[in-house]
């Protein structure tokens, strides 16, 4: 080991052995080597008499001129004659070492030496700024960049269809583009869970159905447990199911259908959108009301159920009233409108209760939603841009093919939280009521 490592292990082991009075104490070894260095006049090497800067033998370059005399101790420069500060230096390591360090009379605890209130005041006035500046910056340059729509369903479902027309007049609305994300799957959890670890900054909106049941087995894992729990923004709009069956089913009405199920329900299945969606719990409450049990075949989005009906794979669905085109086509069968009136578009449906099951009514409400600490001027901004939306006579013709739609009203965002907590308590107490099973 070479003779400069083995110096420097000793010296650290010399610190570590006395502390902080071993510091000083080599501190002050330091000083009086820098010091006795600096003192010591240098050799002069013997220079030509005749121009006194080149050096005797050409081979070796030319020296620079040498700097003043320093004692460079610890970034501290002591200019020559280095003597001169020498004893004031000593003199304040040894004051250094002898005083104790400075402790709080308060509680004990450390507190920085030699700090001012001035400097406090200071200090917590830059923290706040720190805090409070980035909210303040976001809610005045909102929005700076695209906005994203994340949707719980697949490409071509209703919900799907809607998202992507309410964001090309969003995007108007707001001055900047509006991007629509896809992600299916799990009841809308995959989808909520990625907008609720988002930052809250309004750029990453939830475009959530109602009902958004959550079964109980998911709940303990995911990061929120309803749509309640996110930042409101804008309730959109709702749409109406109908009950559809494959077109080989031997039933021309409600009646004859509900009589096939009741005499071998074994032989019978419904498609949905996922388990515990909203397309699953209204045929499980059809279900409920006829005292059957029939197969659910669980799919990623109602198109996928409503290709498979077309090829009888399965039985029937709950799917919205824009799919009355494929049942005037022949490809489908339509028994009921599962809501209070008829559709003006399609008015030779009849209602489930004109068709023979009174009081069964199924609706999906489509809302829009942030991460929970979006701040309120954020939230205040995209609600203004969604009800100018939802006013719109242009949005209005974008999402009429659906079928059975029904905009909502302008509301605050206060008034779409209570509208949220109000379906979801209403949702609840359905399933509770009818013993649905959400696994």
């Amino acid at each position: 080991m070479p003779l400069r490592q083995r110096l420097d292990r000793c010296r650290r082991r010399r610190v570590a052995a006395r502390g902080q009075q071993g510091k000083l104490a080599l501190v002050e070894e330091d000083v009086r080597v820098a010091v006795a260095g600096a003192g010591r006049k240098r050799r002069r090497k013997p220079r030509c008499r005749g121009c006194r800067h080149a050096a005797l033998d050409d081979s070796r370059p030319a020296r620079a001129p040498a700097r003043p005399r320093t004692a460079e101790f610890h970034g501290l420069n002591f200019r020559a004659p280095p003597r001169a500060h020498a004893a004031g230096v000593l003199d304040i390591l040894r004051r250094a070492r002898a005083s104790p360090p400075r402790t709080s009379q308060n509680n004990g605890d450390d507190m920085p030496p030699f700090i001012s209130r001035k400097t406090f005041l200071r200090r917590l006035a830059g923290s706040l700024a720190l805090a409070l500046g980035p909210a303040a910056a976001l809610a005045q340059g909102f929005p700076a960049k695209p906005v994203t729509l994340v949707v719980p369903f697949v490409a071509g479902s209703p919900t799907d269809i809607v998202a992507r027309a309410f964001a090309s007049e969003f995007s108007l609305a707001l001055n900047t583009p509006v991007l629509v994300d896809n992600k299916p799957g799990a009841n809308q959890t995959i989808a909520g869970s990625y907008v609720s670890r988002a930052a809250p900054d309004g750029y990453t909106l939830f475009f959530a159905n109602l009902p958004a049941v959550v079964a109980p087995s998911l709940r303990a894992s995911l990061p929120y447990q309803g749509v309640g729990d996110f930042a409101p923004v804008s309730d959109v709009l709702t749409i109406g199911f109908m009950l559809v069956t494959a077109p080989h089913v031997p039933a021309t009405t409600l009646k004859e259908f509900m009589a096939l199920l009741k005499a071998d329900p074994s032989k019978y299945s419904y498609g949905s959108s996922g388990i515990s969606t909203p397309i699953h719990l209204m045929a499980e409450m059809f279900n409920k009301e006829l005292g059957v049990k029939t197969l659910h075949v669980p799919y990623k989005g109602a198109n996928q159920v409503q290709l498979d009906l077309m090829s009888d794979r399965v039985t029937y669905a709950f799917l919205p009233t824009g799919t009355m085109d494929y049942v005037r086509a022949g490809k489908l069968k339509a028994f009921g409108l599962a809501a209070s009136q008829r559709d003006p578009a399609y008015p030779e449906l009849p209602t489930m209760e004109e068709s023979g099951m009174p009081g069964f009514k199924a609706t999906v409400n489509f809302v829009l939603v942030g991460p929970k600490k979006t701040p309120s001027d954020v939230l205040a901004k995209l609600n203004a841009a969604a009800n100018k939306v939802v006013a719109s006579d242009a949005f209005y013709g974008k999402v009429k093919p659906v079928g059975g739609v029904e905009l909502s009203r302008p509301a605050t965002t206060a008034q779409v939280g209570a509208h949220i907590a109000a379906e979801e308590a209403r949702w609840n107490a359905l399933i509770k009521r009818a013993d649905i099973q959400l696994e």
